[in-house]
């Protein structure tokens, strides 16, 4: 796969090229690029064209039927004139953290864990198992897999080798209640695991904001893939103002000690109302969830300084480096050596 910085710089309106595709009803390889030639399978015609809507009347045709829309779906009126405000798209509220890929022979195995984030496991070769939340998947190549945070999961390989792309990002617009799994009928999320993967660590100018959109691509068409299997999203908020304002206490007083009754009072409700409230919106307890940013906080230090494990751990919350240590290892699954090794590979 080329170099995407080489092959369609400059790009121009990315995130309507992209809506523009996944609204478009015909397979990647009868996309129309640029010219008004059919394209081939490349995921880069897909993305190629900011003017497709013009050039693909099945583009134009979807404008006109539009139904009403709930939070978290997107429309190419709103994405070309981005008028995206935080709650309105689930896929605008994602962040990329890494692309990485698994080859493995028969028999292998990974250790239960979890995340503090969103994981998205694309099968791109073999037969991957899964076993998550007391239920046993089988997820073959062309399926994809949604590992949300907090949730304990281990993985194998019984009937032969695998090959799988992992995607992580921090998605605040995430739905509890979602599939686990979908299958990737057009192969498009994993053309967009590949692409994400090749440019995980490119430097171009805005190769940053450019991996964004694939990941939102991605984020997109995991929607509609769950939609089309007949999922109801349900009516969470993550962007609530009392959310965004607890979590805003959060995270200025993440170095401090502090009670489900100090974060009931930044929402001016009693504790218990505020805690049932508060996981309606988000799917998570605000003490839970705070949990979490802290561990966040300290993988980001463990990242991007030298601090050793001691000093961390204060600084976003902990009293002693080896109940931070502990929950890294049974909340992230990894310890904080294998996080800062990590980094430097």
């Amino acid at each position: 796969m080329q170099n995407i910085h080489n092959r369609f710089a400059p790009l121009h309106r990315p995130v309507v090229a992209v809506d523009a595709a996944l609204n478009n009803s015909e397979p990647l390889e009868r996309t129309v690029n640029r010219e008004g030639a059919a394209g081939d399978s490349d995921l880069s015609t897909w993305l190629q064209a900011p003017d497709a809507q013009q050039d693909n009347p099945q583009v134009n045709s979807k404008e006109s039927d539009v139904r009403e829309l709930g939070a978290g779906e997107l429309t190419a009126r709103e994405l070309a004139a981005g008028e995206l405000a935080a709650g309105e798209a689930a896929a605008s509220e994602c962040e990329f953290l890494h692309a990485y890929q698994y080859s493995e022979q028969a028999g292998w195995q990974l250790q239960p864990r979890a995340h503090s984030h969103h994981e998205l496991v694309v099968v791109r070769e073999g037969v991957l198992v899964c076993r998550i939340a007391g239920q046993e998947l089988r997820v073959s190549a062309g399926q994809v897999l949604l590992l949300p945070p907090t949730v304990v999961y281990d993985q194998c390989a019984p009937e032969g080798a695998v090959r799988l792309v992992n995607i992580g990002m921090r998605w605040t617009g995430y739905r509890p209640g979602m599939p686990t799994s979908v299958v990737d009928e057009k192969g498009r999320l994993g053309e967009l695991s590949e692409w994400l993967l090749s440019e995980r660590n490119a430097s171009f100018q805005d190769a940053g904001a450019f991996r964004l959109q694939l990941l939102r691509a991605m984020v997109c068409e995991y929607l509609r893939l769950s939609e089309a299997s007949g999922w109801e999203p349900q009516q969470h908020n993550p962007e609530h103002p009392m959310v965004r304002t607890v979590l805003a206490f959060i995270r200025e007083h993440l170095s401090e000690h502090f009670t489900l009754d100090d974060l009931a009072a930044q929402a001016k409700m009693s504790k218990f109302y505020f805690a049932r409230a508060y996981r309606s919106l988000t799917g998570l307890s605000p003490m839970d969830h705070a949990r979490l940013i802290r561990l966040e906080a300290a993988r980001e230090l463990l990242l991007s300084t030298n601090l050793p494990l001691k000093s961390i751990a204060p600084q976003v919350g902990f009293a002693s480096e080896f109940h931070l240590s502990r929950l890294l290892r049974t909340r992230l699954g990894v310890g904080a050596r294998q996080i800062r090794s990590r980094a430097v590979g």
